[in-house]
This record gives structure tokens, sequence and C-alpha cells, in this order.
């Protein structure tokens, strides 16, 4: 929930994206191209979401603990 308070929700939805490709052993380049084909991130935001994601990426534990 803290997470989701900094960051908000579609920012936590698109960390743990990347958290759950990252796990599968994709590339941050190879999601960033998936969320930008699916039209699940514009591309003035892909930047800003990735940014999001590499500096807090340790703290989303949640998706590593299903």
């Amino acid at each position: 929930i803290k997470y989701i308070k900094n960051f908000g929700v579609k920012a936590t939805m698109i960390s743990e994206f990347f958290k759950e490709n990252e796990l599968k052993g994709k590339t941050i380049n190879d999601t960033q191209s998936e969320l930008l084909v699916n039209g699940l991130v514009g591309s003035r935001m892909l930047s800003e979401y990735t940014n999001i994601f590499r500096q807090s990426k340790d703290d989303v534990v949640w998706i590593a603990n299903n």
C-alpha cells in the first residue's frame, strides 16, 4: 500500500509487470517493447515508468513471493 501511495496505481501495475518479466528473464527493453505494443503505456510515459521501476525494483518484492 505504501508503494501505491508513493507512485500511484498505474505505476504500481507497470512496476509489477516489469518485475514479473524480470523474473522470467526478460530485459527492460523487452518489457518496454511489450508495454508499447500492447498499448499499456504511451511513449511519453514509458521512460517515467521505467525510471520508477529501476529506482524501486527492490521494493516490488510481493511479486517474487507469489
